[in-house]
């Protein structure tokens, strides 16, 4: 990661711990009550699919994870041991802390970290003990799968956030984009939810660009604006909202940089005043008009390859989005 860092966020030590270079739990607990009196919600990122290869509960458990034939630990996906779901102590401990988190610290849900490989069973039962402590609770899953959206809110939108991107490169056209979206949606149960993004912690970290450099700040409205107006949760990543071009990594930190940048959260400029109020309008549109939440989306046909235009429609609201790529 070119960084030198000696810590991966998503190599967890010890579930129940706040790094010492963030703070300590009482900071955490002091966070999200502050965030409550803003009217914010916190979630947290639940990884739960690995475990760091020298957490201490696998000295006293090492059943916790999957071992060979002599019991040393079996490496998944990113060299990471993976969770023995057939554990029923494993099972017992994760939602242990699925429990302290909502009951004694007050966070208002998770994401949860490729959650399509965590197995289905296992949510279901961590969120009905949430729900008895928070009944709304948010769970959002970092996967595509179908029946996830039994016990899960939302879906992330990994196939949309594709076609967005293929739509920009020329490399498909409105008529593919709006295709994959209704095999989606024909897939998917009443009420499912499709997290809409077009960066994330894995594109800034990953691609080659950034989507606000590569393709300019009007595109990026462009992105934000569809994403806000079809059905589905708008997801804002980290300097969308200031128009922020610099290149991020999940693995860099104050302490280990690299060649990684930090977004001037006091930039100034024409493209940042315009994206904050772009920003503002487009919350505001959001919580104040209902159809934009509750309504369905109807595609419109157009004769351009490359304007996507729909309606979003209720009995008593119509709103049509254009928009050309």
């Amino acid at each position: 990661s070119e960084t030198e860092n000696p810590k991966n966020p998503y190599r967890m030590n010890d579930y129940y711990k706040i790094d010492d270079e963030y703070g300590t739990m009482d900071d955490l607990r002091e966070f999200v009550a502050e965030s409550h009196k803003l009217g914010l919600k916190v979630f947290l990122d639940l990884v739960y699919l690995h475990i760091g290869p020298n957490a201490p509960i696998l000295k006293i458990h090492p059943e916790f994870t999957n071992l060979d034939e002599d019991g040393n630990i079996i490496l998944g996906r990113w060299h990471f041991p993976l969770f023995n779901y057939e554990s029923l102590g494993a099972r017992e401990y994760l939602w242990g802390n699925m429990v302290y988190y909502i009951g004694a610290i007050d966070v208002d849900g998770f994401r949860c970290d490729v959650g399509d490989e965590v197995p289905l069973d296992f949510w279901v039962e961590g969120v009905r003990r949430i729900k008895a402590i928070k009944p709304d609770a948010v769970m959002i899953n970092e996967g595509v799968k179908a029946d996830y959206l039994t016990v899960f809110d939302a879906n992330y939108g990994f196939p949309w956030h594709t076609s967005l991107h293929q739509i920009l490169c020329k490399e498909i056209v409105a008529t593919d984009v709006i295709e994959k979206y209704n095999q989606i949606s024909g897939e998917y149960p009443v009420g499912g939810l499709v997290l809409r993004d077009m960066d994330n912690h894995d594109t800034a970290t990953d691609w080659p660009y950034r989507i606000e450099e590569h393709f300019g700040h009007d595109c990026m409205e462009l992105i934000l604006a569809i994403n806000y107006t079809i059905d589905g949760v708008p997801m804002v990543y980290c300097g969308n909202e200031i128009a922020d071009p610099t290149r991020h990594s999940m693995f860099a930190n104050r302490f280990h940089r690299g060649v990684y940048e930090v977004a001037d959260r006091n930039a100034k400029g024409e493209a940042v005043d315009r994206r904050k109020e772009i920003m503002k309008t487009l919350n505001s549109l959001k919580r104040e008009v209902a159809v934009l939440s509750e309504g369905e989306t109807e595609w419109i046909k157009t004769d351009s390859d490359y304007i996507l235009a729909f309606d979003r429609i209720s009995d008593t609201e119509k709103v049509t989005f254009i928009g050309n790529f």
